[in-house]
C-alpha cells in the first residue's frame, strides 16, 4: 500500500498558530504565470473525523544548491526538488521532502516517491492514494469531485510523466485542537524505473479547506517544472 507522507505533516495547535511534524508513515508547465497552472475542486465532506494525526520527530535537511527563477536546489535520492523563495525544508527523508511556507501558514507541500507492487495505472494510483487517507486520517475521505481527473506533467530523470490531478476531501482532527475540514490535493503519476519496475511520483498540497485554492494558486510554478524525479521514465 501507498503511504503519503504529507496528510500527516500539518499539526493544527489550538490557540498558538501552527506547528508541522513531517511523518513519513511508510519508511505540480514552465510558462510566464507564477502559479500551479490546475486547479483542483474542493467541496469538504460534512461527516465527523474519526483518527487524527500524529508528530514524528523532524528530520534534519540535508545540504542545498542554488537554483534558478528565485529558490533553490534541494537533492535528495528519490529527486532533486527546487524550494521555492519562501519555502523551507521541513523534513527530508530518501523518498519524500516536505515544504512549508516561510510564512507560518497552516498548509505544506511534499514531493515524493514510492515502488508499486500492484498498480501500473494512474486510475489506479489514484483509488491508492484515496485508500490511504481513508486508513489513515478519516475513513470518510472521499474524491472532491465524481468527474474524470485532470492531468498535468511532472518531469523524470528520462522524460515527462504524465500525472493526474485530484484532490481528496477529509476531516482532520489535530490532537490539541478542534477538527477542521481539509483537502489533500495530488499530482501523481505512475512512472517506470531503469529496471523495469513501475514506481509512483507525486506531489502533495495539503491545507485547510477554506484557504486551499488559494494556497495552490500562490505556489511558483517552478516547484513543479524545475524538481526532477530520479530514475523515473514514463511508463510506456
Amino acid at each position: 500500500m501507498l503511504i503519503a507522507i504529507v496528510v500527516a505533516v500539518l499539526v493544527i495547535v489550538a490557540g498558538g498558530g501552527v506547528a508541522y511534524a513531517a511523518l513519513n508513515k511508510g519508511g505540480t508547465t514552465p510558462g510566464p504565470s507564477p502559479n500551479i497552472p490546475v486547479t483542483v475542486p474542493t467541496t469538504a465532506p460534512t461527516s465527523a473525523p474519526t483518527t487524527a494525526p500524529t508528530q514524528a520527530p523532524v528530520a534534519t535537511p540535508a545540504p542545498v544548491s542554488p537554483g534558478g527563477g528565485g529558490g533553490q536546489t534541494v537533492s535528495a535520492a528519490f529527486a532533486k526538488i527546487f524550494v521555492p523563495t519562501g519555502y523551507t525544508v521541513a523534513d527530508q527523508e530518501s523518498d519524500s521532502i516536505v515544504l512549508v511556507p516561510s510564512n507560518g501558514n497552516e498548509e505544506a507541500v511534499g514531493a515524493q516517491a514510492q515502488p508499486l507492487t500492484g498498480a501500473t495505472t494512474n486510475a489506479q494510483l489514484d483509488q491508492d492514494l484515496l485508500e490511504d487517507d481513508q486508513e489513515s486520517d478519516d475513513p470518510s475521505a472521499k474524491m472532491c469531485s465524481t468527474k474524470a481527473p485532470s492531468q498535468t506533467q511532472l518531469v523524470g530523470s528520462g522524460g515527462s510523466i504524465t500525472a493526474d490531478v485530484i484532490s481528496i476531501c477529509e476531516n482532520l482532527t489535530p490532537p490539541n485542537g478542534p477538527a477542521f475540514a481539509a483537502v489533500d490535493g495530488y499530482f501523481a503519476g505512475v512512472a517506470k524505473a531503469a529496471d523495469g519496475s513501475f514506481k509512483a511520483v507525486w506531489f502533495e498540497f495539503l491545507a485547510p479547506a477554506s484557504s486551499f485554492q488559494a494556497f495552490t494558486a500562490s505556489i511558483p510554478s517552478a516547484l513543479i517544472s524545475q524538481s526532477v524525479f530520479s530514475d523515473a521514465s514514463p511508463p510506456a
